[in-house]
Formats: C-alpha cells, sequence, structure tokens
C-alpha cells in the first residue's frame, strides 16, 4: 500500500512532466488566479511561469480568454466539471491554438482550486480542414479528367455571373457534345474511349486561357465559361471555331489508326446581369442540338442562330 505522502510526490512528478498541459487556478470569474501549471502548459502557451504566477486569468493578454469561458465556469460552479470542451488560447507570439479543455472543480479545506487538462488539437482540426477540403474537391470535380463537373461550373458560373457584369464584361456559355462517341466506345472499348475523353479534356485546357472554365458535365459532354468585354461579343464564334480547330482533331490511340472526333457546340451570351446560370446552360444546351442536327462534323450555333465553321476541321 503506497502512502499519502509518497503518493503526493508521485501525482507531482506526474503533473510536471505529463505531455498534456496542466494549470491549477483559484474559482470566480473575475478573480480566478493562476495558483500551478506544468511545463506542457508553458509550452503551450508560449509563457514562462513568472508571467502567469499569481496572475488573473482575464487579464488583458491572458493566455485563456474566450466568450466561452464564462459557460465553463457556470458548467464548473453547477455540475462541477466538464470535459472536452472546444476553445482557443492565445500563444504569446500571437497565434491562435485550438484546444479541448477538460476541468473539474475541487473543495480541500476552505479553498476551492479549478484544475483542467488542455489539449492541443491543431493537427486535428488541420487534418479535418483537409479532410473537407479534399471532399469539397471531390464533389466538384469530375474523377476521369480533373476537370470541374456539373455541380462544379454551376457553382463558378453563378459566381461569374454575378461579378464580371459590373467590371464590364458579360459571360458566355459553351456547351459541347461529341458526335459519334457511342460508336467509338462500342468500337474500341471503354478504355479508348477514356483515354480520348482525358486527351480532349487536356487540350480543352491547352487551347483556353487562364481565364476560361473548362467542364466536364456528362459521359461526353463538356462546357465551357468564356468571360468577354461587351463589346466583343461578336468574337466569341470566332474564339470557339478556333478552340474547336485545336481540340476537336484526330486522337491518336496505341495500335489502332488516329480516331476523327467531331463536335456539337451550341453558345449563349449573357444578356443581363441577374441572368441565371441555368438558363444560360439551357440556352446553350438548345444551340447545341441545333448545331448536332446539321449532321456536321464539326458545328457551331451562337445565339441567334449564327453558324460558324472551324477552320481546318469540318
Amino acid at each position: 500500500m503506497i502512502g499519502q505522502d509518497a503518493l503526493a510526490i508521485i501525482l507531482m512528478r506526474m503533473f510536471e512532466f505529463s505531455p498534456v498541459a496542466m494549470s491549477i487556478s483559484t474559482t470566480g470569474a473575475d478573480s480566478s488566479r493562476y495558483v500551478m501549471v506544468n511545463r506542457a502548459y508553458l509550452d503551450l502557451t508560449g509563457r514562462r511561469w513568472e508571467e502567469l504566477n499569481e496572475r488573473s486569468m482575464v487579464d488583458h493578454g491572458a493566455a485563456i480568454a474566450s466568450p466561452a469561458r464564462d459557460r465553463r465556469l457556470r458548467l464548473l460552479e453547477e455540475v462541477g466539471s466538464y470535459k472536452s470542451e472546444l476553445a482557443e488560447i492565445r500563444h504569446a507570439d500571437g497565434r491562435i491554438i485550438p484546444v479541448l479543455i477538460s476541468a473539474q472543480r475541487s473543495h480541500i479545506g476552505d479553498a476551492v482550486y479549478d484544475i483542467e487538462l488542455i489539449a492541443d488539437v491543431t493537427e486535428h482540426m488541420e487534418s479535418q480542414i483537409q479532410r473537407e477540403r479534399e471532399l469539397t474537391y471531390a464533389a466538384l470535380t469530375d474523377p476521369l479528367t480533373g476537370l470541374l463537373n456539373r455541380a462544379g461550373i454551376d457553382a463558378v458560373l453563378q459566381e461569374r455571373l454575378a461579378r464580371v457584369w459590373g467590371e464590364g464584361q458579360c459571360v458566355a456559355v459553351a456547351f459541347i457534345d461529341l458526335n459519334g462517341f457511342k460508336q467509338i466506345n462500342d468500337r474500341l472499348g471503354h478504355e479508348a474511349g477514356d483515354t480520348i475523353l482525358r486527351r480532349l479534356a487536356a487540350r480543352l485546357r491547352l487551347a483556353c486561357g487562364q481565364e476560361e472554365i473548362v467542364a466536364r458535365i456528362g459521359g461526353d459532354e463538356f462546357m465551357l465559361v468564356l468571360t468577354v468585354p461587351h463589346g466583343a461579343v461578336g468574337s466569341i464564334p470566332p474564339m470557339l471555331a478556333g478552340i474547336a480547330a485545336a481540340v476537336f482533331t484526330p486522337v491518336d490511340l496505341s495500335g489502332s489508326l488516329p480516331v476523327p472526333i467531331g463536335a456539337a457546340i451550341g453558345i449563349s451570351v449573357q444578356q443581363v446581369p441577374d441572368v441565371a446560370a441555368a438558363v444560360l446552360i439551357r440556352e446553350a444546351d438548345r444551340q447545341m442540338y441545333r448545331a448536332k442536327s446539321t449532321g456536321e462534323p464539326i458545328s457551331i450555333r451562337f445565339g441567334g442562330g449564327e453558324r460558324v465553321w472551324a477552320d481546318g476541321v469540318a
């Protein structure tokens, strides 16, 4: 049976050498003061004990300062303890460190003390944020090509429509549907079809400028979001014709002849500042079907029905 004196020494050593930050303070929402902290606490806060000794825990610049502190103190008053409360500690260098605090109120004789255990959860929070970013990226990205998917382009398009009109620009949407892609899959197999889609995605990214947005929104359907000055709407069909000429050329696959690729492209243009993204996409889709009805290898329909042929590929 271990004696009380030995147990007290052992517990003190555990307190001093624990990797978990610990502090002991007197009670009181406005009058609580540090009584003792361990080395891990000083490391976590970047403080020296001389800075904290008998210092009020609500002084300006105190290591622990949060609007949620009053609620935690009420828990100590009403329940006597709390566990794993998310809080923030301000390091001496100004950094804000997310922590989980557990505390217990202890009555020893006539004195009352609050004992806190504080765990730094920075790595966990950063990992969670990174995981959320990865999930968001996956939700908005086509896994085959790395382009934005339909959900991704919807979000980007609506934001751009709201922003560029006031900058003297407008948005054009180009809906692209490949010609005869099902027959390519049937003849060469889906692996070859996937290779062609990846090649076309890479070509589209290369052919478009940094301001243009490229997305794959379906099996063999792509979408471009272009931004042009209000007075330059007429430049959009030639621009698309140039992109089509660069992108829709035969694709070389190992073990087979180059595969010719055709496409029908429909274009719609923002006419008013508050147009909905769905309206532009619907009109571009309608123009694409008009282009497809021509039966030409490469056809482009723009707004009121103007047809432009992509030089060198028709």
